[in-house]
């Protein structure tokens, strides 16, 4: 019985990415890489269900940035306390 190859987070994360960005077969892939063919799929499409939540992340954080520090606060103060 073999034991189980345990991946690096930044291995997965470039296997997904090949996935995405190069025009050839996941088997191929997953045969380059020395992995299963249904593990890069799952990555793949865990890569791009989770792409929306980090544009989302980022318009939060610009509406927080407006709202705080846009909108002219009369205390600085203020501010800093609505991060808090």
């Amino acid at each position: 019985m073999t034991k189980r190859k345990k991946h690096k987070l930044a291995f997965k994360a470039r296997v997904a990415l090949e996935a995405v960005l190069v025009e050839e077969t996941v088997s191929g892939l997953a045969a380059c890489f020395g992995v299963q063919p249904t593990m890069t799929h799952q990555r793949k499409r865990r890569l791009l269900e989770g792409a929306s939540d980090v544009f989302a992340e980022l318009v939060r954080r610009s509406l927080k940035y407006e709202c705080v520090y846009l909108h002219a606060r009369s205390d600085g103060r203020e501010a800093g306390a609505a991060f808090g």
